[in-house]
C-alpha cells in the first residue's frame, strides 16, 4: 500500500495504491495532478499519521490547489491521498515535501515524538488502570512514564511496530508500587 514513503511525485494518472489496482481510477479530471507521497489508510502507523498532518499543514490545508481524496479499498478498508495541482505554489511545496521524505522519513519530529509519547501513555493507562489505587493523581500515566524512564526501563518505552511503547505489566506494577499508587490487591 502506497502511503508515507518519500520519492518523486507522480501524476494521479500514473498512481495506483497497489500493483493490483488500476492507475488513475475514479478521478479522470485530476489525471495530471500530483500525488503527494504522504497518504494514510485504516492501518496507518503513527509516522504515516504524523506525516499526513504535517504535509497538509505545510500545504496550507485543502483548497483550490490541494485536494484530499478518500476511497474505499479492498485491502485496507479505506485510504486517503493528497493531490496537488501542477504548476502552483502548492506543487513547489509538494516537491519539497517529497524531496524531504526521500532523504528522511519524518516531516515533523516534534509532532511524531508527541504522537509516540501519547501512544505510550495510552498503553500505560490501558495496562495499568486495573492495578491503580484510588490515591493516584489524574496524570498518573505520565508520572509512571517518567518513573520508568528514570529507573532503567527505557526498553519498555521504545516504540514498536510504528506506534508507541508498550511497557510490560510487571514494569508498570513496579512503577505504581514505587510511586505509592499500586492497589493493595495487586501487591505481592
Amino acid at each position: 500500500m502506497t502511503t508515507a514513503t518519500g520519492g518523486a511525485l507522480q501524476t494521479y494518472a500514473e498512481y495506483a495504491p497497489t500493483p493490483h489496482d488500476p492507475r488513475g481510477a475514479f478521478l479522470p479530471e485530476q489525471g495530471d495532478w500530483l500525488v503527494l507521497p504522504a497518504g494514510r489508510n485504516r492501518d496507518s502507523d503513527l509516522l504515516s499519521e504524523s506525516n499526513w498532518a504535517a504535509a497538509l499543514e505545510q500545504l496550507g490545508g485543502e483548497g483550490e490547489d490541494v485536494e484530499v481524496h478518500r476511497f474505499g479499498h479492498w485491502a485496507c478498508g479505506w485510504l486517503e491521498i493528497i493531490l496537488v495541482r501542477p504548476g502552483t505554489d502548492a506543487a513547489d511545496t509538494a516537491e519539497r515535501i517529497a524531496a524531504r521524505l526521500a532523504d528522511y522519513p519524518v516531516l515533523d519530529e516534534e509532532d511524531y515524538s508527541r504522537r509516540e509519547y501519547e501512544s505510550t501513555l495510552e498503553s500505560i493507562d490501558s495496562e495499568g488502570r486495573r492495578m491503580l489505587s484510588d490515591t493516584a493523581p489524574e496524570n498518573w500515566a505520565a508520572q509512571v512514564y517518567g518513573w520508568l524512564s528514570d529507573n532503567g526501563h527505557d526498553s519498555d518505552l521504545e516504540p514498536r511496530d510504528g506506534s508507541g511503547g508498550y511497557p510490560e505489566e510487571e514494569s508498570i506494577k513496579t512503577a505504581l508500587a514505587a510511586l505509592g499508587w499500586l492497589d493493595p490487591e495487586w501487591a505481592d
